[in-house]
Formats: C-alpha cells, sequence, structure tokens
C-alpha cells in the first residue's frame, strides 16, 4: 500500500505537454541518467485504439495517450485539465451533460443531444460508448488506467460519431493480487480529497477477482461572495465503484458499477463590467449603457440592476458603466448574491465486456454500457 500527498499542478505548467512529448523526454532523461532516475522512465505507453493492445509507437493513428504513471506525475484531478495537455482539444459548455462542447481539431457539437444527436467527438468508458459526461472520471480521475485521446477522422473504428475524434476513459481492472492504494490530498484553499482503491483475488474461485474504489472531495468555497448567499465553489463530492472479473485462458470478462454524487455549492460567472443601474426600462443590448433609449417600435424590458447599490464585487466600483472591468484593475474572483447556490447531481453507470479467444489469432468482444 501506498500512500500519496499531492498539491495541484499550476495548469500553465501544464501547456502544450503531450503523451509523445513526455515519452521523448522521459527516454532521453533515462538514457542520461538511468541510474539515478530510472524510476522517471516511461518504457512503453500501452494503448488500445485500434482494438487491441499495442504500444503507441507502433499504432499507426494521431494519438495522444497517458498511461497511470503519467496521470499521476502530471497530477490530472478533473477531465477538463485535458485541454492543458492535448493539442486541439477544448471542453466547452456541458450543461445539457449529453456530450456537447466537445471540440478536437476545431471540429465540435453545439447543443448536442438537444438538437444534433451526431455528434462530433465520441466518448468512451472502457471501450464502451457513452453520450454522458457527467460522472466520466469519478474521483478526479483516480484509479484510471489511462486515458485515449484519438484525433479524427475516427469512423473506421469509432462509428460516425467521431468525426472530429474520439475520446477513451480506461479505468484499472481486477487482478488476482491483492493491491490497496490511498490517495490523500490537502490545498492551500482548505479543500480535502480523500480516494481508497483496494482489490485481489475473490476467495474459494481462481477465476475471480474483485476491486473497489471510493472517495470524496470536501473543502470550503473559493469564490468570496459579498452579498449573504454564503461563498460559492465548495465542493462536495463522492463516490464509489465496484468491479468483478472472470478469468480463464480464453475468456476475460468484466463488470463495473459506478455512483458518484455532488452535493457541493457550484461556482458563479464572474461579471466583469457594472451594469447600467440608471433607467428603469432598457433595450436588452442597454444592459450596459447609460442613457439607451428603446426606438420606436422597440418594446423596452424591465431593467433588473435598477437603482442597485451594490455595484460588481470583482472590479472597482467606480469603473465606467460598460467598461471591462480589466481597464480599471486587477479582477478578482468575486460575486455579489443574496441567495445561496446549490447542487445536487447524481450519476449511475454500468459496463461491462466479454472477451473470449477464439483461437490464437482471432478474438471476439463484446461491451456493454448504460448510464
Amino acid at each position: 500500500m501506498n500512500t500519496m500527498f499531492k498539491k495541484p499542478l499550476l495548469a500553465s505548467k501544464l501547456l502544450g505537454v503531450t503523451a509523445a512529448g513526455l515519452l521523448a523526454v522521459s527516454t532521453a532523461y533515462a538514457e542520461d541518467d538511468a541510474s539515478e532516475k530510472g524510476s522517471e522512465f516511461f518504457e512503453e505507453v500501452v494503448v488500445t485504439a485500434e482494438r487491441v493492445e499495442a504500444n503507441i509507437l507502433d499504432t499507426p493513428m494521431t494519438i495522444t495517450a497517458f498511461d497511470s504513471d503519467m496521470l499521476q506525475q502530471l497530477g490530472l484531478q478533473d477531465r477538463d485539465k485535458l485541454q492543458n495537455l492535448v493539442p486541439g482539444l477544448q471542453f466547452g459548455d456541458t450543461m445539457d451533460q449529453q456530450g456537447n462542447g466537445v471540440v478536437l481539431r476545431g471540429i465540435g457539437t453545439r447543443q448536442a443531444g438537444m438538437n444534433h444527436m451526431d455528434r462530433a467527438v465520441a466518448q468512451y468508458v472502457n471501450g464502451a460508448y457513452t453520450i454522458g459526461t457527467y460522472g466520466t472520471m469519478p474521483g478526479g480521475g483516480f484509479d484510471l488506467e489511462g486515458i485515449e485521446i484519438a484525433r479524427g477522422p475516427q469512423g473506421t473504428l469509432n462509428g460516425r460519431n467521431s468525426l472530429a475524434g474520439s475520446i477513451n476513459y480506461l479505468f484499472k481492472k481486477p487482478t488476482r493480487e491483492f493491491d490497496a492504494v490511498i490517495e490523500v490530498e490537502v490545498t492551500d484553499v482548505t479543500q480535502e480529497r480523500v480516494n481508497v482503491a483496494f482489490g485481489g483475488p475473490v476467495p474459494f474461485n481462481e477465476n475471480l477477482a474483485f476491486r473497489f474504489t471510493g472517495g470524496t472531495h470536501t473543502g470550503d468555497g473559493i469564490q468570496e461572495n459579498d452579498g449573504i448567499g454564503g461563498d460559492y465553489g465548495a465542493p462536495d463530492h463522492m463516490f464509489g465503484t465496484g468491479q468483478l472479473r472472470f478469468q480463464t485462458d480464453r475468456i476475460d470478462a468484466n463488470v463495473r458499477y459506478s455512483h458518484v454524487q455532488d452535493r457541493g455549492v457550484p461556482s458563479s460567472l464572474v461579471s466583469l463590467m457594472n451594469p447600467n443601474v440608471t433607467d428603469a426600462e432598457i433595450t436588452v443590448l442597454g444592459a450596459y449603457a447609460v442613457g439607451n433609449v428603446p426606438p420606436m417600435g422597440v418594446q423596452p424590458i424591465v431593467n433588473l440592476n435598477y437603482l442597485r447599490a451594490d455595484g460588481v464585487s470583482a472590479i472597482s466600483p467606480n469603473c465606467p458603466v460598460g467598461m471591462p472591468g480589466q481597464r480599471c484593475g486587477d479582477v478578482e474572483n468575486k460575486v455579489f448574491y443574496n441567495y445561496p447556490n446549490q447542487e445536487d447531481s447524481r450519476a449511475k453507470r454500468w459496463d461491462a465486456y466479454v472477451s473470449f479467444d477464439v483461437s490464437e489469432t482471432l478474438n471476439v468482444k463484446y461491451t456493454y454500457s448504460d448510464g
């Protein structure tokens, strides 16, 4: 059992880093000083982008991959941090939880799942296709075996929903050896994360193995609220995962269940301009301009900021209406709300596979997912 105490890495240190670059740098570093720095050498990164395990350098595909050692050293804590590591990958708005906003090579699908069922970037969990985004990386990506991002088009292997590419999240599976991992993280913004994973063979049956994973993420609000609604950005995340695996010489079957729940306080958008508090009625475009009288024929709307006295917390109160706040001094991560923010989200997911070796050169595999 090993215990890890980690600090969050700055995003600026991670920009432009790819798996291929890390592999090359690690190889060169290890060759120079293999005797002293051998633990930092990644001998091989194995991917399953072509449905079989192969060295990433032998895979004829534009792919960025991270194995468990890389993810641990990089301190990856959530899915959105991948866009700092993978060129051309961006995660946008995912409020409808249907996979929209994921962009690769400049191609994405806006409002996918609401108006457009075919997505540009296909997402997989253990090789099983999923349309959801919430709960795909419980525990901040803890106990991941690896992540593979293949740039598109990938229609031959990953279907028509992979015009721009695909992302596959691979979690560690049960083995016939007992092991346990404990991860503890404490940050300087009063947040704590504790993750635990353990597993091994099932007693009295040499073909069965199990693995349990769980954790919590709690902390105080990191976004100061000058109103009476309490601070925002306070996590309250918990998850649990169970797996059972059956193995023989020719059969490999695994079933996994995951439950994720968030009851924390989300962050909010920060206002970067002081609004119009003078005019009782405005047009939609007059929210940040004074004296913008609605022209004839245009229906005015009520100005919700009329006679508001508190201003905007993130910027100077003396900043002129409509002036970008950064031109008036520093911008702070502060809001002003008199009501509390809240969240109550859950995700339940099943995924499974059955693999059968028909012969030494032929394998049949079935994957399943429901969430």
